[in-house]
């Protein structure tokens, strides 16, 4: 296992962590800042166990995880500025109860979880793709992909708390759904200029918000 129960500076360069096999854990306990140089990924994960941020990840380019067997956990906000690289995993994803700002897209090609609370996932005008299942553990969920395309191409299950727009789509450009929809609650498209598709049928319980 690696941890790190403290703060983790960066100084601006670029860090790569593996852990081992399925038993090896990373965890940071605390916040992690001033990661990457600016020019490829500033965060790789080449680990085949969980990666737990349990705070805050800030850096100058996107994180990067290869291993599909390792898995990905995102307890605090991470904000990532415009450098050269997206973000991608290709590894399961769980966004417990938290935003997500970056630049140059965001995918996730394993199953992908929200949980605790609600999510709002932010990509700055790039695309946002969903591989694989998203299953919304009860939360709503926020997607802002501006004039970049985000889709969905594996079912989404258990989306909503039963409060309000269990999504809420503030993009401008196109948010595709190509499997099934079940949530508790309607799905809120807030921008004029944006369009949604859906290629699968859409099953919405009769609480919090209509769509």
């Amino acid at each position: 296992n690696i941890r790190f129960f403290s703060t983790l500076a960066g100084g601006n360069s670029d860090l790569t962590i593996a852990a081992g096999t399925a038993a090896g854990t990373t965890t940071f306990s605390g916040a992690v800042s001033g990661m990457g140089t600016g020019t490829g990924a500033a965060i790789t994960l080449v680990s085949t166990g969980l990666v737990d941020f349990q705070n805050t990840v800030s850096g100058a380019n996107g994180i990067l995880s290869t291993n599909a067997l390792g898995s990905t956990k995102f307890q605090g906000d991470v904000a990532l500025t415009n450098g050269d690289t997206g973000s991608t995993f290709a590894g399961p994803v769980n966004f417990d109860g938290m935003s997500w700002s970056g630049f140059d897209g965001l995918t996730v090609t394993g199953a992908a979880t929200l949980s605790t609370s609600a999510v709002s996932l932010n990509s700055n005008g790039e695309a946002i793709l969903f591989a694989s299942t998203l299953d919304g553990g009860s939360q709503n969920l926020s997607i802002d992909s501006g004039s970049g395309t985000a889709t969905f191409q594996g079912a989404l299950t258990n989306m909503g708390t039963g409060s309000g727009a269990a999504i809420t789509l503030a993009s401008t450009g196109l948010v595709d759904f190509q499997s099934t929809v079940i949530g508790a609650g309607g799905i809120d498209s807030s921008m004029a200029s944006g369009s949604t598709k859906f290629q699968d049928s859409v099953t919405l319980a009769s609480s919090g918000t209509g769509s």
